[in-house]
């Protein structure tokens, strides 16, 4: 077994379960690796960090920078130039929702000169490559689910939807949500500020999951919509409760496929159309349940950490 790797994390403190992907992906990255971390967000200032950083490199041989992007929490720019200690820098982007609007992102590249990006959505990258000046290593970490949280707890079915959702600012998914509500046919539940067991417990409850985190609306970059997938691709079939969401590109290249293991669908018209449909067909909505949970099952949280991982290597 090869030793593990020696990991300076440059990062925040998630402050709550809005934040509980992060989270389960800076758990796995401490439980597969050697990390010791550095809450910048909380010690703020930038001379703070950099006296740190150095009494760390002074005791520890690490192997890689791990760092999140923090937008203005922390003014990065003036502290010491992160690839001046020698080592590659990898930086999470997160979601970038509007991130390639701003130049700071861009700015911060410059600077620190960071060795690759880690990106939760594929087809983002080329965006991503025509945003930054600099050529750098893409890493493609999908999101995922973690299976000691997100599964079948057995509940019994006490709603027909659910949005599993922070808000309701996204156009279609306020309209949905409005739809499903004011309608006499659907037992309908918004699901909100829960921790990530009792959110799990929530989505199980129900017979289908509804995601819609896109919209054509939002300027992402250029007036190029880049479409996505988020945890709920993942999260909603473990919980055993059916996905109808959005198409994505990035839906496809995971191995999504519309009425074999999700329910995809483009505008509110074919929404609603697809909805009423798996509701009256009972064996067709379990059947797309069972491919969409034995589809996923791989897709963790480990397995995700323990791909990036193989894949720093080769710059150490």
């Amino acid at each position: 077994m090869a030793k593990k790797l020696k990991v300076l994390r440059l990062s925040y403190t998630p402050p709550n379960h809005r934040y509980s992907n992060d989270g389960f992906v800076f758990e796995e990255l401490h439980r597969q690796a050697d990390v010791i971390f550095v809450d910048i967000v909380r010690l703020e200032d930038p001379k703070l960090i950099d006296a740190t950083i150095a009494d760390l490199m002074k005791n520890h041989g690490f192997d890689f920078i791990y760092k999140n992007f923090v937008g203005t929490s922390v003014d990065t720019s003036k502290m010491k130039p992160l690839y001046e200690y020698g080592l590659p820098v990898f930086v999470s982007s997160g979601d970038c929702h509007g991130r390639l609007l701003n130049p700071l992102y861009n700015n911060r590249a410059n600077y620190h000169k960071f060795t690759g990006i880690i990106v939760n959505n594929g087809t983002t990258i080329k965006y991503f490559k025509d945003y930054f000046d600099r050529n750098m290593e893409y890493i493609w970490l999908p999101w995922s689910y973690n299976p000691s949280v997100h599964k079948d707890y057995g509940e019994v079915k006490q709603y027909d939807t659910s949005i599993p959702a922070g808000s309701l600012q996204i156009k279609l998914r306020q309209a949905i949500n409005n739809y499903l509500t004011g309608s006499e046919k659907y037992k309908h539940i918004w699901i909100k500020g829960l921790e990530p067991i009792d959110y799990a417990r929530e989505v199980n409850r129900c017979k289908i999951g509804i995601s819609t985190c896109q919209n054509k609306a939002r300027l992402f970059y250029k007036k190029q919509f880049m479409g996505m997938t988020f945890n709920k691709y993942y999260e909603i079939p473990m919980c055993n409760a059916l996905h109808i969401g959005q198409k994505s590109a990035d839906a496809e290249k995971l191995g999504f496929v519309d009425g074999e293991n999700m329910v995809m669908f483009e505008n509110f018209e074919e929404f609603k159309d697809k909805l009423e449909f798996y509701m009256t067909n009972e064996k067709d909505r379990l059947r797309i349940i069972k491919n969409a949970r034995c589809h996923v099952n791989p897709m963790t949280y480990e397995n995700r950490m323990n791909n990036f991982l193989i894949q720093v290597r080769e710059f150490i």
